[in-house]
């Protein structure tokens, strides 16, 4: 499970390079990034129809 905050943005440009985002793609899903590498292998974790993403609003939100 991943449990850190992630910054949305509407491209990887919104990000630092090493940086998590929160993206839509080009098939209009949701997708988690780390801009310049792999998010699915930095957190050991897969991808697939089956898989589910859980948001919550964190504590510092507006």
């Amino acid at each position: 499970m991943y449990g850190n905050d992630l910054k949305y943005g509407k491209s990887f440009s919104d990000v630092n390079v090493g940086a998590t985002l929160l993206y839509i793609n080009s098939l209009l899903n949701v997708g988690v990034a780390i801009n310049q590498g792999n998010f699915a292998r930095a957190h050991d974790i897969g991808a697939g129809r089956d898989w589910l993403i859980q948001f919550e609003k964190s504590a510092g939100s507006r």
